[in-house]
Protein backbone atom coordinates (compact mmCIF):
# COMPACT_ATOMS: atom_id res chain seq x y z
CA UNK A 1 0.00 0.00 0.00
CA UNK A 2 2.81 2.39 0.92
CA UNK A 3 4.56 1.66 -2.39
CA UNK A 4 1.32 2.32 -4.29
CA UNK A 5 0.90 5.72 -2.57
CA UNK A 6 4.49 6.70 -3.42
CA UNK A 7 3.95 5.75 -7.08
CA UNK A 8 0.70 7.71 -7.17
CA UNK A 9 2.39 10.85 -5.79
CA UNK A 10 5.23 10.40 -8.29
CA UNK A 11 2.80 10.18 -11.21
CA UNK A 12 0.93 13.29 -10.03
CA UNK A 13 4.22 15.20 -9.90
CA UNK A 14 5.13 14.05 -13.42
CA UNK A 15 1.73 15.18 -14.73
CA UNK A 16 2.04 18.54 -12.98
CA UNK A 17 5.52 19.09 -14.42
CA UNK A 18 4.23 18.36 -17.91
CA UNK A 19 2.14 21.54 -17.74
CA UNK A 20 5.08 23.74 -16.81
CA UNK A 21 6.57 25.54 -19.84
CA UNK A 22 10.03 24.18 -20.50
CA UNK A 23 12.58 25.56 -22.89
CA UNK A 24 15.86 23.66 -22.86
CA UNK A 25 17.90 26.57 -24.15
CA UNK A 26 16.00 29.49 -22.58
CA UNK A 27 18.30 32.33 -21.65
CA UNK A 28 21.02 31.15 -24.02
CA UNK A 29 22.64 33.41 -26.59
CA UNK A 30 25.39 33.25 -29.13
CA UNK A 31 26.78 34.40 -32.43
CA UNK A 32 26.56 32.92 -35.91
CA UNK A 33 29.61 32.58 -38.13
CA UNK A 34 28.92 35.83 -39.96
CA UNK A 35 28.66 37.92 -36.78
CA UNK A 36 24.88 37.95 -36.48
CA UNK A 37 23.81 37.41 -32.86
CA UNK A 38 20.92 35.41 -31.44
CA UNK A 39 19.24 35.23 -28.04
CA UNK A 40 16.50 32.88 -26.87
CA UNK A 41 14.50 34.45 -24.07
CA UNK A 42 12.65 32.76 -21.22
CA UNK A 43 9.39 33.48 -23.05
CA UNK A 44 10.64 31.43 -26.06
CA UNK A 45 11.22 34.57 -28.15
CA UNK A 46 14.21 34.19 -30.46
CA UNK A 47 15.77 37.56 -31.26
CA UNK A 48 18.20 37.87 -34.17
CA UNK A 49 20.33 41.02 -34.30
CA UNK A 50 23.16 42.37 -36.39
CA UNK A 51 23.56 43.31 -40.02
CA UNK A 52 23.72 41.27 -43.19
CA UNK A 53 22.32 37.95 -44.35
CA UNK A 54 21.21 34.85 -42.50
CA UNK A 55 22.99 32.25 -44.66
CA UNK A 56 21.46 29.27 -46.44
CA UNK A 57 21.33 25.86 -44.77
CA UNK A 58 21.55 26.98 -41.16
CA UNK A 59 19.57 24.02 -39.86
CA UNK A 60 22.62 21.88 -39.03
CA UNK A 61 24.96 24.76 -38.26
CA UNK A 62 26.97 23.94 -35.11
CA UNK A 63 26.83 26.79 -32.63
CA UNK A 64 29.45 25.66 -30.13
CA UNK A 65 31.62 22.84 -28.81
CA UNK A 66 28.59 21.24 -27.16
CA UNK A 67 27.35 20.55 -30.69
CA UNK A 68 24.23 22.60 -30.33
CA UNK A 69 22.82 23.19 -33.77
CA UNK A 70 20.68 26.03 -35.06
CA UNK A 71 17.80 23.57 -35.12
CA UNK A 72 18.22 22.91 -31.38
CA UNK A 73 17.65 26.61 -30.74
CA UNK A 74 14.98 27.45 -33.31
CA UNK A 75 12.87 24.38 -32.52
CA UNK A 76 12.38 25.84 -29.02
CA UNK A 77 11.20 29.24 -30.26
CA UNK A 78 7.58 30.33 -30.42
CA UNK A 79 8.20 33.84 -31.68
CA UNK A 80 10.98 35.22 -33.90
CA UNK A 81 12.05 38.85 -33.94
CA UNK A 82 14.51 39.95 -36.63
CA UNK A 83 16.13 43.27 -35.73
CA UNK A 84 16.82 46.09 -38.18
CA UNK A 85 19.95 45.37 -40.17
CA UNK A 86 19.05 41.84 -41.29
CA UNK A 87 18.77 41.91 -45.09
CA UNK A 88 18.11 38.30 -46.08
CA UNK A 89 16.65 35.14 -44.61
CA UNK A 90 18.50 32.23 -46.22
CA UNK A 91 17.12 28.99 -47.60
CA UNK A 92 15.63 26.78 -44.84
CA UNK A 93 16.87 29.21 -42.17
CA UNK A 94 13.87 28.54 -39.89
CA UNK A 95 12.47 25.34 -41.39
CA UNK A 96 11.17 22.70 -38.98
CA UNK A 97 10.49 25.32 -36.29
CA UNK A 98 7.21 23.67 -35.41
CA UNK A 99 6.29 25.89 -32.45
CA UNK A 100 6.61 29.29 -34.14
CA UNK A 101 3.35 31.24 -34.18
CA UNK A 102 4.62 34.78 -34.84
CA UNK A 103 7.39 36.46 -36.84
CA UNK A 104 8.38 40.12 -36.86
CA UNK A 105 10.29 41.09 -40.00
CA UNK A 106 12.41 44.28 -40.15
CA UNK A 107 12.15 47.09 -42.71
CA UNK A 108 15.74 46.34 -43.71
CA UNK A 109 14.78 42.89 -45.03
CA UNK A 110 15.18 42.51 -48.80
CA UNK A 111 15.03 38.78 -49.57
CA UNK A 112 13.42 35.59 -48.20
CA UNK A 113 14.87 32.30 -49.48
CA UNK A 114 13.52 28.88 -50.43
CA UNK A 115 11.69 27.01 -47.67
CA UNK A 116 12.81 29.68 -45.20
CA UNK A 117 9.88 28.85 -42.91
CA UNK A 118 9.07 25.34 -44.14
CA UNK A 119 7.28 23.01 -41.74
CA UNK A 120 6.44 25.83 -39.36
CA UNK A 121 3.02 24.29 -38.89
CA UNK A 122 1.78 26.74 -36.25
CA UNK A 123 2.63 29.81 -38.34
CA UNK A 124 -0.62 30.93 -39.94
CA UNK A 125 0.05 34.44 -41.19
CA UNK A 126 2.84 36.91 -41.83
CA UNK A 127 3.29 40.57 -42.75
CA UNK A 128 5.79 41.48 -45.46
CA UNK A 129 7.42 44.94 -45.02
CA UNK A 130 7.92 47.38 -47.87
CA UNK A 131 11.65 46.67 -48.32
CA UNK A 132 11.23 43.04 -49.39
CA UNK A 133 11.78 42.71 -53.15
CA UNK A 134 12.40 38.97 -53.43
CA UNK A 135 10.27 36.18 -51.92
CA UNK A 136 10.75 32.55 -52.85
CA UNK A 137 7.38 30.96 -53.70
CA UNK A 138 8.29 28.14 -51.28
CA UNK A 139 9.28 30.45 -48.41
CA UNK A 140 6.02 29.94 -46.47
CA UNK A 141 4.53 26.61 -47.60
CA UNK A 142 1.82 26.40 -44.92
CA UNK A 143 0.34 29.89 -44.43
CA UNK A 144 -3.35 30.71 -44.21
CA UNK A 145 -2.87 34.32 -45.20
CA UNK A 146 -0.29 36.98 -45.96
CA UNK A 147 -0.33 40.78 -45.85
CA UNK A 148 2.03 43.12 -47.66
CA UNK A 149 2.91 46.74 -46.89
CA UNK A 150 1.04 48.94 -49.37
CA UNK A 151 4.29 50.82 -50.05
CA UNK A 152 6.07 47.65 -51.22
CA UNK A 153 7.29 48.38 -54.78
CA UNK A 154 7.29 44.76 -55.99
CA UNK A 155 4.44 42.77 -54.44
CA UNK A 156 0.72 43.20 -53.87
CA UNK A 157 -1.93 40.93 -52.34
CA UNK A 158 -5.56 40.82 -53.51
CA UNK A 159 -8.87 40.17 -51.75
CA UNK A 160 -8.61 36.43 -52.48
CA UNK A 161 -5.28 36.32 -50.62
CA UNK A 162 -3.06 35.70 -53.65
CA UNK A 163 0.30 37.47 -54.04
CA UNK A 164 1.18 39.15 -57.37
CA UNK A 165 3.84 41.37 -58.83
CA UNK A 166 2.87 45.04 -58.68
CA UNK A 167 1.05 45.20 -62.02
CA UNK A 168 -0.65 41.83 -61.45
CA UNK A 169 0.78 40.18 -64.55
CA UNK A 170 2.47 37.43 -62.51
CA UNK A 171 0.60 35.42 -59.90
CA UNK A 172 3.49 34.74 -57.55
CA UNK A 173 1.89 32.41 -54.98
CA UNK A 174 -1.28 31.61 -53.11
CA UNK A 175 -1.15 30.57 -49.40
CA UNK A 176 -1.80 26.84 -49.46
CA UNK A 177 -3.97 26.84 -46.31
CA UNK A 178 -6.14 29.71 -47.49
CA UNK A 179 -9.84 29.01 -46.94
CA UNK A 180 -10.66 29.87 -50.56
CA UNK A 181 -11.67 26.73 -52.47
CA UNK A 182 -12.79 28.30 -55.76
CA UNK A 183 -10.30 30.66 -57.37
CA UNK A 184 -10.57 32.85 -60.46
CA UNK A 185 -7.23 34.03 -61.87
CA UNK A 186 -7.51 37.73 -62.79
CA UNK A 187 -7.48 38.59 -66.50
CA UNK A 188 -4.36 40.73 -66.00
CA UNK A 189 -2.24 37.65 -65.28
CA UNK A 190 0.04 36.35 -68.05
CA UNK A 191 2.18 34.04 -65.88
CA UNK A 192 1.26 31.63 -63.10
CA UNK A 193 4.52 31.51 -61.16
CA UNK A 194 6.71 28.70 -59.91
CA UNK A 195 5.01 26.69 -57.14
CA UNK A 196 2.21 29.26 -57.11
CA UNK A 197 -0.49 26.84 -55.89
CA UNK A 198 1.75 24.01 -54.72
CA UNK A 199 0.17 21.86 -52.01
CA UNK A 200 -2.94 24.01 -51.93
CA UNK A 201 -6.51 23.05 -50.97
CA UNK A 202 -8.27 24.60 -53.96
CA UNK A 203 -11.11 22.58 -55.45
CA UNK A 204 -11.59 24.59 -58.63
CA UNK A 205 -9.71 27.21 -60.62
CA UNK A 206 -10.50 29.32 -63.68
CA UNK A 207 -7.50 30.21 -65.84
CA UNK A 208 -8.21 33.09 -68.25
CA UNK A 209 -6.97 33.38 -71.84
CA UNK A 210 -4.53 36.07 -70.77
CA UNK A 211 -2.27 33.38 -69.25
CA UNK A 212 0.69 32.44 -71.47
CA UNK A 213 3.04 30.63 -69.06
CA UNK A 214 2.47 28.09 -66.30
CA UNK A 215 5.79 27.73 -64.50
CA UNK A 216 7.47 24.78 -62.74
CA UNK A 217 5.38 23.00 -60.07
CA UNK A 218 2.61 25.61 -60.31
CA UNK A 219 -0.12 23.08 -59.45
CA UNK A 220 2.04 20.42 -57.81
CA UNK A 221 0.15 18.26 -55.29
CA UNK A 222 -2.94 20.41 -55.41
CA UNK A 223 -6.20 18.72 -54.40
CA UNK A 224 -8.13 19.92 -57.41
CA UNK A 225 -10.69 17.96 -59.41
CA UNK A 226 -10.15 19.30 -62.93
CA UNK A 227 -7.96 21.91 -64.62
CA UNK A 228 -8.69 23.47 -68.00
CA UNK A 229 -5.79 25.01 -69.95
CA UNK A 230 -6.83 27.81 -72.31
CA UNK A 231 -5.62 28.21 -75.89
CA UNK A 232 -3.29 31.07 -74.89
CA UNK A 233 -0.85 28.90 -72.86
CA UNK A 234 2.43 28.29 -74.71
CA UNK A 235 4.64 27.13 -71.82
CA UNK A 236 4.07 24.38 -69.24
CA UNK A 237 6.98 24.02 -66.81
CA UNK A 238 8.53 21.05 -65.01
CA UNK A 239 5.87 19.28 -62.94
CA UNK A 240 3.51 22.22 -63.45
CA UNK A 241 0.40 20.04 -63.81
CA UNK A 242 1.49 17.09 -61.66
CA UNK A 243 -1.41 17.78 -59.36
CA UNK A 244 -2.40 14.86 -57.10
CA UNK A 245 -4.36 11.63 -57.05
CA UNK A 246 -7.48 13.76 -56.53
CA UNK A 247 -7.17 15.20 -60.03
CA UNK A 248 -9.50 13.38 -62.41
CA UNK A 249 -8.89 15.32 -65.59
CA UNK A 250 -6.86 18.03 -67.26
CA UNK A 251 -8.26 19.46 -70.46
CA UNK A 252 -6.67 21.71 -73.06
CA UNK A 253 -8.56 24.02 -75.39
CA UNK A 254 -8.74 22.40 -78.83
CA UNK A 255 -7.53 25.66 -80.39
CA UNK A 256 -4.30 25.69 -78.32
CA UNK A 257 -1.43 25.83 -80.86
CA UNK A 258 1.19 24.43 -78.46
CA UNK A 259 -0.30 21.45 -76.59
CA UNK A 260 -2.77 18.59 -76.84
CA UNK A 261 -3.87 16.00 -74.31
CA UNK A 262 -4.61 12.33 -75.04
CA UNK A 263 -5.48 9.65 -72.50
CA UNK A 264 -4.07 11.60 -69.59
CA UNK A 265 -0.82 12.53 -71.38
CA UNK A 266 0.07 16.07 -72.46
CA UNK A 267 2.07 16.35 -75.70
CA UNK A 268 3.30 19.24 -77.75
CA UNK A 269 0.98 19.92 -80.68
CA UNK A 270 3.17 17.98 -83.14
CA UNK A 271 3.32 14.98 -80.76
CA UNK A 272 7.11 14.95 -80.89
CA UNK A 273 7.46 15.54 -77.15
CA UNK A 274 5.79 14.04 -74.10
CA UNK A 275 5.30 17.01 -71.79
CA UNK A 276 3.58 15.47 -68.79
CA UNK A 277 1.44 12.63 -67.55
CA UNK A 278 -1.01 13.50 -64.80
CA UNK A 279 -2.28 9.97 -64.15
CA UNK A 280 -0.60 9.25 -60.85
CA UNK A 281 -2.59 6.10 -60.03
CA UNK A 282 -4.22 3.23 -61.91
CA UNK A 283 -1.78 3.59 -64.80
CA UNK A 284 0.29 0.39 -65.00
CA UNK A 285 1.58 0.32 -68.58
CA UNK A 286 2.01 2.69 -71.49
CA UNK A 287 3.37 2.60 -75.04
CA UNK A 288 4.80 5.95 -76.07
CA UNK A 289 3.57 6.72 -79.60
CA UNK A 290 5.94 6.33 -82.55
CA UNK A 291 7.12 9.75 -83.68
CA UNK A 292 7.87 11.07 -80.19
CA UNK A 293 11.45 12.39 -80.14
CA UNK A 294 11.72 13.77 -76.60
CA UNK A 295 10.39 12.46 -73.29
CA UNK A 296 10.32 15.69 -71.32
CA UNK A 297 11.69 16.54 -67.89
CA UNK A 298 9.52 14.99 -65.19
CA UNK A 299 7.10 13.68 -67.84
CA UNK A 300 6.11 10.55 -65.87
CA UNK A 301 7.55 11.54 -62.51
CA UNK A 302 5.61 10.13 -59.53
CA UNK A 303 3.42 7.87 -61.69
CA UNK A 304 3.75 5.30 -58.90
CA UNK A 305 1.64 2.61 -60.54
CA UNK A 306 3.51 2.65 -63.88
CA UNK A 307 5.28 -0.72 -64.13
CA UNK A 308 6.13 -0.98 -67.81
CA UNK A 309 6.69 1.43 -70.67
CA UNK A 310 7.53 0.94 -74.33
CA UNK A 311 9.90 3.54 -75.79
CA UNK A 312 9.83 3.73 -79.62
CA UNK A 313 12.92 3.99 -81.82
CA UNK A 314 12.00 7.58 -82.71
CA UNK A 315 13.05 8.78 -79.22
CA UNK A 316 16.49 10.39 -79.01
CA UNK A 317 16.28 12.24 -75.68
CA UNK A 318 14.99 11.27 -72.25
CA UNK A 319 15.21 14.34 -70.05
CA UNK A 320 15.87 14.67 -66.32
CA UNK A 321 13.53 12.85 -63.92
CA UNK A 322 11.40 11.63 -66.85
CA UNK A 323 10.51 8.38 -65.01
CA UNK A 324 11.64 9.35 -61.52
CA UNK A 325 9.78 7.48 -58.75
CA UNK A 326 7.72 5.18 -60.97
CA UNK A 327 7.55 1.39 -60.46
CA UNK A 328 9.22 0.17 -63.65
CA UNK A 329 10.47 -3.41 -63.33
CA UNK A 330 12.23 -3.41 -66.69
CA UNK A 331 13.12 -0.97 -69.43
CA UNK A 332 14.41 -1.39 -72.97
CA UNK A 333 16.23 1.73 -74.11
CA UNK A 334 16.40 1.87 -77.91
CA UNK A 335 19.72 2.53 -79.62
CA UNK A 336 18.26 5.76 -81.03
CA UNK A 337 18.56 7.37 -77.58
CA UNK A 338 21.69 9.52 -77.24
CA UNK A 339 20.88 11.51 -74.08
CA UNK A 340 19.42 10.48 -70.74
CA UNK A 341 19.14 13.21 -68.11
CA UNK A 342 19.85 13.19 -64.38
CA UNK A 343 17.56 10.92 -62.31
CA UNK A 344 15.70 9.90 -65.47
CA UNK A 345 15.00 6.39 -64.09
CA UNK A 346 15.69 7.00 -60.39
CA UNK A 347 13.84 5.11 -57.66
CA UNK A 348 12.26 2.38 -59.81
CA UNK A 349 12.36 -1.44 -59.54
CA UNK A 350 14.42 -2.28 -62.61
CA UNK A 351 16.05 -5.71 -62.29
CA UNK A 352 18.22 -6.05 -65.42
CA UNK A 353 19.48 -3.10 -67.45
CA UNK A 354 21.28 -2.59 -70.75
CA UNK A 355 22.62 0.91 -71.48
CA UNK A 356 23.20 1.43 -75.23
CA UNK A 357 26.58 2.65 -76.45
CA UNK A 358 25.11 5.74 -78.15
CA UNK A 359 24.77 7.28 -74.70
CA UNK A 360 28.21 8.81 -74.24
CA UNK A 361 27.60 9.85 -70.62
CA UNK A 362 25.32 8.28 -68.02
CA UNK A 363 24.26 11.33 -66.03
CA UNK A 364 24.33 11.84 -62.25
CA UNK A 365 21.77 9.74 -60.39
CA UNK A 366 20.35 8.43 -63.66
CA UNK A 367 19.46 4.97 -62.27
CA UNK A 368 19.94 5.63 -58.56
CA UNK A 369 17.88 3.72 -55.96
CA UNK A 370 16.77 0.81 -58.15
CA UNK A 371 16.92 -1.59 -55.22
CA UNK A 372 16.00 -4.66 -57.27
CA UNK A 373 18.77 -4.30 -59.85
CA UNK A 374 21.07 -7.33 -59.97
CA UNK A 375 22.53 -7.14 -63.49
CA UNK A 376 23.95 -4.23 -65.50
CA UNK A 377 25.37 -4.17 -69.02
CA UNK A 378 26.96 -0.98 -70.35
CA UNK A 379 27.67 -1.27 -74.05
CA UNK A 380 30.72 -0.11 -76.02
CA UNK A 381 30.67 3.63 -76.67
CA UNK A 382 29.77 4.86 -73.20
CA UNK A 383 32.63 7.01 -71.90
CA UNK A 384 31.55 8.46 -68.54
CA UNK A 385 29.43 7.24 -65.63
CA UNK A 386 28.21 10.18 -63.56
CA UNK A 387 28.07 10.64 -59.81
CA UNK A 388 25.73 8.15 -58.11
CA UNK A 389 24.48 7.03 -61.53
CA UNK A 390 23.82 3.56 -60.07
CA UNK A 391 24.14 4.57 -56.43
CA UNK A 392 22.08 2.77 -53.83
CA UNK A 393 21.55 -0.29 -56.06
CA UNK A 394 22.72 -2.48 -53.22
CA UNK A 395 21.92 -5.83 -54.85
CA UNK A 396 23.83 -5.14 -58.05
CA UNK A 397 26.00 -8.25 -58.53
CA UNK A 398 27.07 -8.71 -62.16
CA UNK A 399 28.32 -5.79 -64.25
CA UNK A 400 29.59 -5.65 -67.82
CA UNK A 401 31.69 -2.58 -68.60
CA UNK A 402 33.06 -1.49 -72.01
CA UNK A 403 36.65 -0.62 -72.82
CA UNK A 404 35.48 2.87 -73.81
CA UNK A 405 34.86 3.88 -70.17
CA UNK A 406 37.33 6.52 -68.98
CA UNK A 407 35.61 8.04 -65.92
CA UNK A 408 33.58 6.52 -63.07
CA UNK A 409 32.56 9.39 -60.80
CA UNK A 410 31.94 9.34 -57.03
CA UNK A 411 29.63 6.57 -55.79
CA UNK A 412 28.61 5.81 -59.38
CA UNK A 413 28.59 2.05 -58.69
CA UNK A 414 28.71 1.73 -54.92
CA UNK A 415 27.20 -1.73 -54.41
CA UNK A 416 29.15 -3.91 -51.99
CA UNK A 417 27.42 -7.04 -53.34
CA UNK A 418 29.29 -7.12 -56.67
CA UNK A 419 30.36 -10.65 -57.52
CA UNK A 420 31.61 -10.19 -61.04
CA UNK A 421 32.80 -7.36 -63.30
CA UNK A 422 33.17 -8.26 -66.96
CA UNK A 423 35.48 -5.69 -68.53
CA UNK A 424 35.97 -5.76 -72.31
CA UNK A 425 39.27 -3.93 -72.14
CA UNK A 426 42.69 -5.12 -71.04
CA UNK A 427 44.19 -4.87 -67.59
CA UNK A 428 46.33 -2.07 -68.94
CA UNK A 429 43.20 -0.23 -70.10
CA UNK A 430 41.70 -0.63 -66.62
CA UNK A 431 44.71 1.11 -65.09
CA UNK A 432 43.91 4.43 -66.74
CA UNK A 433 40.21 4.60 -65.83
CA UNK A 434 39.55 7.49 -63.44
CA UNK A 435 37.63 5.62 -60.73
CA UNK A 436 36.69 8.13 -58.04
CA UNK A 437 35.83 7.66 -54.36
CA UNK A 438 32.96 5.44 -53.25
CA UNK A 439 33.34 2.71 -55.89
CA UNK A 440 35.52 0.42 -53.78
CA UNK A 441 34.17 -3.01 -54.70
CA UNK A 442 33.91 -2.10 -58.38
CA UNK A 443 37.46 -0.79 -58.37
CA UNK A 444 38.75 -3.93 -56.66
CA UNK A 445 37.17 -6.23 -59.22
CA UNK A 446 37.55 -4.47 -62.57
CA UNK A 447 40.32 -6.10 -64.55
CA UNK A 448 40.74 -8.80 -61.91
CA UNK A 449 44.03 -7.33 -60.68
CA UNK A 450 46.00 -9.21 -58.04
CA UNK A 451 47.68 -7.44 -55.12
CA UNK A 452 51.07 -7.86 -56.80
CA UNK A 453 49.72 -6.31 -60.02
CA UNK A 454 48.22 -3.36 -58.11
CA UNK A 455 51.56 -2.72 -56.39
CA UNK A 456 53.35 -2.85 -59.75
CA UNK A 457 50.86 -0.35 -61.24
CA UNK A 458 51.36 1.97 -58.29
CA UNK A 459 55.14 2.02 -58.57
CA UNK A 460 55.01 2.46 -62.35
CA UNK A 461 52.94 5.57 -61.75
CA UNK A 462 55.40 6.89 -59.17
CA UNK A 463 58.31 6.27 -61.55
CA UNK A 464 56.54 8.15 -64.33
CA UNK A 465 56.02 11.06 -61.95
CA UNK A 466 59.71 11.31 -61.04
CA UNK A 467 60.83 10.83 -64.65
CA UNK A 468 58.80 13.87 -65.62
CA UNK A 469 60.47 16.20 -63.14
CA UNK A 470 64.09 15.67 -64.08
CA UNK A 471 66.65 13.04 -65.00
CA UNK A 472 68.84 13.49 -61.89
CA UNK A 473 65.91 13.16 -59.48
CA UNK A 474 64.61 10.17 -61.41
CA UNK A 475 67.97 8.41 -61.25
CA UNK A 476 68.25 9.10 -57.52
CA UNK A 477 64.77 7.89 -56.54
CA UNK A 478 64.47 5.25 -59.26
CA UNK A 479 66.92 2.86 -57.61
CA UNK A 480 65.15 3.20 -54.27
CA UNK A 481 61.76 2.55 -55.82
CA UNK A 482 62.94 -0.57 -57.65
CA UNK A 483 64.31 -2.01 -54.42
CA UNK A 484 61.05 -1.29 -52.54
CA UNK A 485 59.07 -2.83 -55.38
CA UNK A 486 61.15 -6.01 -55.17
CA UNK A 487 60.11 -6.39 -51.51
CA UNK A 488 56.45 -6.48 -52.51
CA UNK A 489 56.98 -8.78 -55.50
Amino acid sequence: MKTTKILSVFLVLIMALSFIPFTAFAGESGELANGIKWQLGNDATLTISGSGELPDGLLDFELNADLWTWYDITSQAKKIVLSEGITRIGDSAFSCCEQITEINLPQSLVSIGDNAFGQCWELNSIHIPKGVTEISPTAFPQLDSITIDSANPVYVVDEQGAVYNKDKTVLEFFPCNNNTVDFIVPSTVTTIGESAFEGGALRSIVIPESVIRIEDRAFLQIAIDTIHIPKSVTHIGFGALRASHYTKDITIDSANPSFIVENGIIFDRAKTKVVQCFKMEGFTSYAIPEGVVIIGAGAFMDCWSLQSVVIPSSVTTIEESAFDRCSLTSIQIPTSVTTIGERAFAANKIKELVVPGNIVRIEDGCFIANDNMTGLTIQEGVIEIGEEAFGGNDWLQIISVPSTITVVEEKAIDSCMIKQVNYSGTKKDAQVIDIQDGNDMFEEMIGGLTFKEKVSIFFEGVKRFFSNIGEEIYNFFGGILWRIEELFS
